[in-house]
């Protein structure tokens, strides 16, 4: 993140003292404005999710900013995902926004225990084909696995990543990007990673209960609650099921919406699933946190100075 600016403005006024001479006032303005954290530099991420079919994945952006227009125009973008070796196959790529292309990288000498998956976007967007709303999802394409299942996919860490280096052995570019013309010329976009559930076609249950996705959102503002919890999940009797966010505690609710709203940032929530009738354990899913709004930060204040005895400043 760029540290904050402020834009320093000299002013020099000329003013006549009674003997007519002139003199000098500098004056100093301190030109003010608000930006949010990371609306100079990254401001969207991604998202790769598990449906519950447990072999088509789904990957997603999330903007922290609103973009329109020609500001919502995506020069480039790659989604870079991994998975553990052993014969992942990715095939039948329908596109959602854009079309993307795959490149499958086997066992690269940086990361040799892992198979690379790179998509990238073949050709950019225009402002009219695009529209980046803060806070709201949007897919982008989806695959299914049609070889073995070796373990969770998901996106690689930009930081840790160790094909994520320039240049790698394969020449390629290893990191996640995009490129929106509203977060600047030239300017990486992406941010991170967002979700947390892993997308494992390995079971994520309990053999009865099937969990594939725990989507959070976070509250709109600071001391707003309006964020939401949403389960997807299954189990093999195809019975109606109960969820629930207060799993473990004393007076545990259920529901039978897997969507919670009303929710408040940084408190836990312990999400859980079970099955009407009681034909399955109950399975804890986890526990969550639903992360506050980007703070709003002053990066100037904006002073005149006032005249001689005078109150306009």
């Amino acid at each position: 993140m760029f540290p904050s600016r402020l834009l320093i403005a000299v002013q020099i006024e000329f003013f006549r003292e009674a003997n007519h001479s002139f003199f000098m006032k500098p004056q100093l303005t301190l030109l003010a404005f608000f930006l949010f954290f990371g609306s100079l530099t990254a401001q969207v991420k991604f998202k790769v999710k598990l449906l519950t079919d447990n072999q088509t994945y789904q990957v997603s952006l999330k903007p922290d900013a609103n973009w329109s227009g020609a500001l919502a125009a995506t020069s480039a973008a790659g989604v870079r995902l991994r998975t553990p070796i052993g014969g992942a196959a990715l095939t039948n790529i329908t596109n959602q926004k854009g079309a993307w292309s795959l490149t499958t990288v086997n066992a690269p000498i940086e990361a040799p225990g892992y198979t690379y998956f790179l998509f990238d976007l073949d050709n950019p967007l225009s402002g009219a084909q695009i529209t980046y709303t803060a806070g709201v999802e949007i897919p982008l394409f989806t695959f299914k696995n049609t070889g073995s299942c070796t373990g969770p996919i998901q996106l690689v860490d930009n930081a840790t990543d160790p094909f994520n280096i320039d240049p790698n052995s394969m020449s390629l570019v290893g990191n996640n990007f995009i490129e929106i013309s509203g977060a600047g010329s030239g300017v990486n976009a992406f941010t991170g990673n967002y979700g947390g559930y892993p997308a494992d076609c390995k079971q994520n249950g309990n053999g009865c209960i099937e969990v594939y996705d725990v989507a959070l959102v976070s509250p709109s503002a600071c001391g707003v609650a309006d964020g939401s919890i949403t389960v997807s999940a299954s189990n093999t009797f195809s019975f109606p099921m109960q969820y629930s966010i207060n799993f473990g505690t004393p007076g545990v609710i259920w529901q039978s919406s897997p969507t919670f709203t009303n929710l408040a940032a940084g408190d836990t929530y312990y999400v859980a699933v079970r099955v009407q009738g009681g034909l399955c354990d109950d399975f804890l899913a986890g526990e969550f946190e639903l992360q506050g709004p980007l703070a709003a930060i002053i990066q100037s204040v904006d002073l005149n100075n006032p005249s001689c005895g005078g109150n306009n400043g």
